[in-house]
């Protein structure tokens, strides 16, 4: 019996071995992966978080480009969530 599995863009990425390439494609432009992880708050999953990670072996590997663009997006990020919980605390504070 064969079981099947459908390969997606990382599968194919990782078995042709561009998987940085992939993960740096992703980081370079905004993906609706980011946003819905955005919106779960989930920023432990994010390829960005990962990119930047210095503890990480492969950090090392990530063009400055990837870089800049992984520390960009998780600064936005950052600031958003923060102007979002002072937002909704200053609402609380009022009810």
């Amino acid at each position: 019996m064969t079981i099947s599995t459908s390969s997606g863009p990382a599968e194919v990425a990782h078995t042709e071995g561009r998987l940085l390439e992939a993960v740096a494609r992703v980081v370079d432009r905004r993906t609706p992966g980011f946003g819905h992880l955005a919106e779960a708050g989930r920023d432990d999953l994010m390829l960005e978080t990962f990119v930047i990670d210095e503890r990480r072996s492969c950090h090392r590997l990530f063009s400055a480009r990837t870089m800049h663009a992984a520390r960009n997006r998780m600064a936005e990020y950052h600031r958003t969530q923060a102007r979002d919980t002072k937002a909704r605390d200053h609402h609380t504070d009022r009810s």
